[in-house]
């Protein structure tokens, strides 16, 4: 992601624009691996990306079995992760992803 980009980025998250949503190609902000840095300015939880839109998890890339599908979804950032990369945890109200987990103590989102 170029700088002057990530700039109009982070200004658009800060007043709520939802990450997730695909443009007119159908890439989301937060396919680019770079995007992971524009989590710390979520304010609010974005829409979740649908099951069938994803066959790997978007934190690992590891393909989701084909019979036994176990798909999560991060309850900050809404990306369709598998559940080592989303694990499930009794002090947090809902799943975070590994890379939402350490912003969550900082937002009302948790």
């Amino acid at each position: 992601m170029e700088k002057d980009m990530e700039d109009e980025a982070v200004l658009l998250m800060k007043h709520g624009a939802d990450m997730n949503l695909p443009d007119g190609e159908g890439t989301r902000v937060i396919s680019d691996p770079k995007a992971t840095a524009l989590l710390r300015f979520l304010r609010v939880t974005p829409s979740w990306i649908p099951d069938t839109d994803v066959s790997e998890c978007m934190i690992c890339l590891q393909s989701f079995p084909f019979f036994f599908s176990r798909k999560c979804h991060c309850s900050r950032c809404g990306r369709v992760c598998c559940s080592d990369c989303a694990p499930s945890s009794s002090s947090w109200n809902g799943r975070f992803c590994f890379d939402c987990k350490h912003y969550a103590h900082y937002t009302s989102i948790a």
